[in-house]
């Protein structure tokens, strides 16, 4: 696994999945690319608990929480700063060393 977070490292991130592939799809997609690494989204998490216990029982590691917010999206400034202080903190739950806002 590569702990150094200088040198780049190849995760499986959950963006182009359906809400109903759930946890399961990231971690078949990370077992076919084998990698141990995968790329969080939030607020589309499953609750940091239950995030924290499939990442463990799947052998995997989140190296970047990703938000999904966007200047062009409907709500405002209050509900991106929410969703990127929520961001941040399940990295530090999780032991991401990035966020992507």
């Amino acid at each position: 696994m590569n702990n150094d977070v200088s040198r780049p490292t190849i995760a499986v991130s959950g963006y182009e999945l359906e809400d109903s592939d759930g946890p399961s799809a990231v971690i078949d997609g990370a077992r076919a690319a084998g990698v141990d690494t995968v790329e969080l989204w939030h607020p589309a998490t499953l609750g940091v608990d239950r995030t924290i216990e499939v990442l463990d029982e799947a052998h995997l590691r989140c190296v970047c929480v990703t938000t999904q917010t966007d200047l062009v999206r409907p709500y405002g400034a209050d509900a991106n700063h929410r969703i990127v202080i929520e961001a941040i903190e399940l990295a530090a739950r999780v032991g991401a060393p990035f966020t992507n806002a």
